[in-house]
């Protein structure tokens, strides 16, 4: 795989790096986000309940 991109970067090494940062970046990125969804689908599956009570 290094290599595969290594060809398609014309061997610039400093845009590799650049790039698989900005990856590993992008990837912890969505681990939190993932995260801070979790407790918002909580809270609205609890009002959505709420609701349904409510209007039933």
């Amino acid at each position: 795989v290094l290599l595969n991109q290594l060809w398609s970067e014309n061997g610039n090494i400093k845009n590799l790096l650049s790039n698989s940062f900005f990856q590993l970046q992008a990837n912890r990125a969505i681990t939190d986000i993932q995260n801070q969804v979790k407790p918002l689908k909580e809270v609205r599956e609890v009002m959505v309940k709420a609701y349904q009570k409510v209007s039933s």
